[in-house]
């Protein structure tokens, strides 16, 4: 009989009247009775009249009651309930009423909800809310609600909730954010999503979120990400990481980033990757981490590499690099290479590597080198080379050095 009541007699109903209906006589009414509810008198209804509000009934709340809803009767209204709510009577609800959302009520609201929820309401949800977005609602957010999360809200997503995102989403995340991400919630960004992040949130990253990033997630990296990390962020990765860059990758690396590449960090470069460098990329790299490099590393640069070494980089190569010269790679060593060898480098050269010097070569030879040059190294010189050397450079032999010879070297080095 209560469907046959005007709006006119409804609302003359007193509020302890609605509040003693029974859920049987509340379901009597229509959403257009619904809709006539003033704030007053919505708010009175017990929260077990809230709770039976039919799909149908919800129709009929309008912006007005919504926004003025307690929390204690929003508190009453079910998953489903929530589910079935327009996102404009979603869009109206107080940041104390979604504040209070209770992760029952939460796993209601649809995907398309969420994405249809303004930013504002967004981030009326508490943290605790945020933490319990399923895969689905996650989607379901836009890059433009993304980009408008406060760190509070994205601060409580976890990593299994960010593995969701996509990479037009994260697009969307903003550099505050970016910064404040920790280890755990960036493990959970997948190789997907990791490419849809821009120069400038890459750039974003911490030192020490990069440096606990897998070496799955590094594959995602293009040739041109690689090439915009900072040089802290580069040397962030550590030695495993860096040894796990593609020779596609290492081709991204700029003459910037490899003339401020810590030594440390260098130590995880691979021969394989040190031979795929440019010569641009070989001639940046700084004489105090050349100092460093390991034979395993050294073995892997070609003899076209070596050969544009610069005069001060050659200079810093390790006695231990230059006694593991390989005959191809001293092949590369042009005559102001040879010239900028110390003879302390020069003392530790092989007879093998030696027995190649050419007469080309031979031109950079000082005097103090040849002066330097052991006995058994004097043996491995072909007259072919001493043949070609000029006076000056003849005087830098010593007397022993002249006794190692044999006589087809002193005929070479002397005439006759």
């Amino acid at each position: 009989q209560l469907s046959g009541l005007t709006n006119t007699q409804q609302a003359v109903l007193s509020t302890t009247a609605r509040d003693a209906l029974t859920t049987s006589q509340f379901s009597g009414f229509s959403a257009a009775d619904i809709s006539a509810f003033t704030t007053t008198q919505l708010n009175a209804l017990s929260t077990t009249l809230i709770a039976h509000i039919t799909s149908v009934q919800l129709d009929g709340l309008t912006v007005t009651q919504l926004a003025s809803i307690s929390t204690q009767n929003f508190g009453a209204f079910s998953s489903t309930q929530l589910g079935n709510l327009a996102a404009t009577q979603l869009n109206v609800l107080s940041s104390t009423v979604l504040g209070g959302i209770t992760t029952s009520q939460l796993s209601g609201i649809m995907a398309t909800q969420f994405g249809l929820l303004t930013t504002t309401r967004i981030n009326y949800l508490s943290a605790t809310s945020f933490a319990h977005l399923s895969s689905t609602q996650i989607g379901g957010l836009r890059s433009t609600q993304i980009a408008a999360l406060t760190t509070t809200g994205f601060g409580a997503l976890t990593s299994t909730q960010l593995s969701y995102l996509t990479a037009t989403q994260i697009a969307g995340l903003s550099v505050t954010n970016i910064r404040a991400m920790t280890s755990s919630q960036f493990s959970g960004l997948s190789t997907t999503t990791l490419s849809g992040l821009t120069a400038t949130q890459q750039n974003a990253v911490s030192t020490v979120v990069l440096s606990g990033m897998t070496t799955a997630q590094l594959t995602g990296f293009t040739r041109t990400d690689i090439g915009q990390l900072s040089t802290s962020q580069l040397n962030s990765l550590g030695t495993t990481l860096l040894s796990h860059l593609s020779t596609v990758q290492v081709a991204g690396l700029t003459s910037t980033q490899l003339r401020s590449i810590s030594t440390f960090a260098f130590g995880g470069l691979t021969s394989t990757q040190l031979g795929a460098l440019t010569i641009t990329q070989i001639t940046s790299i700084s004489t105090s981490v050349l100092v460093g490099i390991t034979t395993s590393q050294f073995s892997g640069l070609t003899s076209t590499q070596i050969g544009f070494l610069t005069a001060p980089q050659v200079a810093s190569l390790s006695t231990t690099a230059i006694a593991n010269l390989s005959t191809v790679q001293f092949a590369g060593f042009k005559s102001t290479q040879i010239a900028a060898l110390t003879s302390v480098q020069f003392t530790n050269l092989t007879t093998t590597v030696l027995a190649g010097l050419t007469t080309t070569q031979a031109h950079g030879l000082e005097v103090a080198d040849i002066a330097a040059l052991t006995t058994v190294q004097i043996t491995a010189l072909t007259t072919t080379m001493l043949s070609s050397l000029t006076t000056v450079q003849e005087q830098g032999f010593t007397g022993a050095q002249v006794d190692a010879m044999n006589i087809q070297q002193l005929m070479a080095l002397f005439g006759g």
